[in-house]
């Protein structure tokens, strides 16, 4: 191959490797808003009006936290059972729900006034009637209670 063909083949192959950087960093973010989260990571809900870190706390146990522009929430325990079914389901930018994997499941709203509100199944068993049925089908039947 001679010079000249060869800078041809080399431009060509730059344009293309180019354009496909190029292509593939133009994705758009993947969104977990009102989808179960079952893993450890960092999710982006809602555009990125809020988010949900999962990570390793002590053996056997996760952590997690969830921010809403700069407020971020979690429990001061690790709050997940590692090897049981948990589930986080962000419903809206302002209300997140999560079965622990055991018993409890909390559901977090996040308050104009910069607060953040917790409440859980096993103080207030009533509130599981306003949990979206997506979040409900996902739980145990004796956690989830009538689908």
């Amino acid at each position: 191959m001679n010079a000249k063909c060869w800078r041809a083949v080399s431009t060509q192959f730059i344009v293309v490797l180019l354009t496909m950087v190029m292509v593939s960093g133009c994705r758009k973010p993947v969104d977990y808003a009102r989808t179960p989260i079952r893993s450890a990571g960092v999710y982006r809900c809602f555009g990125g009006d809020l988010s949900v870190t999962i990570s390793q706390a002590e053996p056997g146990r996760l952590n997690y936290q969830v921010s809403r522009k700069e407020v971020s929430a979690g429990p001061s325990q690790p709050g997940l059972l590692q090897q049981s079914p948990w589930i986080i389901y962000a419903e809206t930018a302002d209300r997140v729900w999560v079965y622990d994997g055991g018993k409890d499941v909390t559901r977090i709203d996040f308050q104009p006034n910069r607060a953040t509100k917790f409440t859980s199944n096993q103080v207030v068993p009533e509130m599981m009637k306003e949990a979206p049925a997506e979040f409900r089908k996902e739980l145990p039947e004796a956690i989830a209670g009538h689908r």
